[in-house]
């Protein structure tokens, strides 16, 4: 069960409802790891880096290439 303060809260809401609208973009996903991580739900943060390293970008790009190398670091740790 995650916990959340009232912030934590809706940004996941926010996040979360972002990912599942537009499944293939990264940056949604991406931003959903990093509030996993910030909240120490290290567990969640690697399985949902692992959805955002399935993804295929629609344009290969340093951001898409520097979020990519984060998830792999989260996974690894």
């Amino acid at each position: 069960m995650l916990s959340f303060g009232e912030n934590e809260y809706t940004n996941y809401l926010i996040v979360g409802k972002a990912a599942n609208i537009v499944p293939s973009r990264i940056y949604p996903w991406y931003l959903l790891v990093n509030l996993y991580v910030e909240m120490g739900e290290t567990e969640k943060a690697r399985e949902t880096a692992r959805i955002v390293l399935t993804k295929e970008p629609k344009v290969q790009s340093t951001a898409v290439r520097e979020m990519r190398e984060k998830m792999k670091e989260i996974i690894q740790d």
